[in-house]
């Protein structure tokens, strides 16, 4: 869902083949699906336990963006 509403909004997200414009699958930096969840919070079904799993920024993602390094690190550090 979320591919399809950044499309409508005007912001594609890079390397989305079914959702994303023609140019942006020939310009994909990262060689991938440009979505990443650094965290991800359920209730599990059968145990009404809550479950959290974490996950760092893959480092294809830092690659086009090493000018901004740091403002990713303080984004990120935030959100925790």
């Amino acid at each position: 869902q979320i591919r399809v509403q950044a499309k409508e909004a005007g912001l594609p997200i890079v390397g989305d083949k079914k959702y994303g414009s023609e140019e942006d699958s020939r310009l994909n930096p990262i060689n991938r699906l440009g979505l990443h969840a650094s965290s991800l919070i359920f209730t599990h079904p059968g145990l009404k336990k809550s479950m959290c799993f974490f996950s760092p920024l893959p480092k294809a993602f830092l690659g086009p963006f090493k000018k901004d390094l740091k403002w990713i690190e303080k984004v990120f550090s935030k959100a925790d």
